[in-house]
Parts: C-alpha cells; structure tokens; sequence
C-alpha cells in the first residue's frame, strides 16, 4: 500500500494505473524530467558506483525513465539495455543514449 499524503491511500494497482496514464502524456514526462531530473542525477554516480557497473559489462536498466542512467552507464562502456513502460519516457531517453 502507498500512502500518499494524510489518508489518501492508493493500492498497488491503483498506483501503476496512474504511472502508466499520467507518465504516457509528453507534457507531464516533460514535466517530470524538469522536476526529478537535477535531484535524482546527484544518485547516478553512487548508483554506478554501488552496483559496481564498468566497462564492457552487460546492465539492463529497467524503468530508465528519461534515460539519465542509462546514458551514464554508456557513457562509462557498459553494454545498456534501458527499458520503461512508458513510451514517451523512451521518447525522452532514445537521444540521450
């Protein structure tokens, strides 16, 4: 269960039907990457680092989002492999990577 703010409560299902409606929308992907983008890029390179991802190693990125991960992993030689269920994230992650 999600709690959201005070009551609110969203199972599950209710929350992936909203991320699959809400992150299908260019605007609201646009919007997204403005908001999320500065403050969840500060985690790539201890993400990279924990993981321990390096050169020539295969990675699959599942739910890569606009790709900022992704293009980081690529940048340092792995062999990526982003996937997302939202196409206009891909829409936003092809260029980058």
């Amino acid at each position: 269960m999600i709690i959201l703010e005070g009551d609110l409560h969203m199972d599950d299902e209710a929350f992936a039907d909203a991320a699959r409606i809400g992150l299908s929308e260019t605007a609201r992907v646009d919007a997204s990457m403005r908001l999320f983008a500065p403050v969840s890029g500060q985690l790539i390179a201890p993400l990279i680092d924990a993981v321990g991802a390096g050169r020539d190693q295969a990675v699959l990125d599942l739910c890569c989002g606009h790709g900022s991960v992704t293009a980081a992993l690529f940048e340092g030689g792995a062999k990526v492999t982003g996937l997302d269920f939202s196409p206009a994230m891909l829409d936003q992650a092809r260029p980058r990577v």
